[in-house]
């Protein structure tokens, strides 16, 4: 993955002044893989992302002309974390955000401890993994701060 992803990156910065943003994945319990723990796929998407972050990381223009975004969280609903659910059952990692199939499987899952929502980051018509309008705002913002933080924003004409 590391290689392919610097092989993209370097095509991407053949054009003189191109920038490049590399973004890391949003944690997903996709439906197509509830068969997996939670706790399984969390490490899952972290080594992926750990591998996005080290190819990012390793190319030379990394900082100049070479930037890592992270996601937002997309939070499952389940622990460890920080936040009380609203409705009870301890810490999680925030009330869910995950597709509507996905949570109505943790709820069965987790009757006691899962903190769901109504507000989806994930659609469920595919795979449980894809991000809603709602998920891509969250990108977008996250995209957007990175943008400032960097002066990455081309000067108007």
């Amino acid at each position: 993955m590391v290689p392919r992803l610097r092989s993209v990156v370097s095509q991407l910065l053949v054009a003189p002044g191109n920038r490049v943003v590399v973004s890391q994945y949003h944690q997903a319990i996709p439906t197509s893989a509830l068969f997996f723990s939670v706790s399984s796929l969390r490490i899952l998407f972290g080594e992926m992302n750990a591998a996005v972050a080290r190819a990012a990381r390793g190319m030379p223009q990394f900082g100049k002309r070479v930037f890592l975004m992270s996601p937002p969280l997309f939070p499952v609903g389940l622990g460890p974390g920080i936040v009380q659910c609203p409705a009870g059952g301890g810490l999680v990692d925030g009330q869910s955000r995950q597709s509507r199939v996905s949570q109505d499987v943790l709820t069965v899952d987790h009757p006691f401890t899962f903190c769901g929502s109504e507000e989806f980051w994930i659609i469920s018509a595919d795979s449980g993994i894809h991000p809603s309008r709602a998920g891509h705002a969250q990108f977008a913002a996250a995209l957007g701060r990175l943008v400032d933080q960097e002066g990455l924003m081309a000067p108007a004409p």
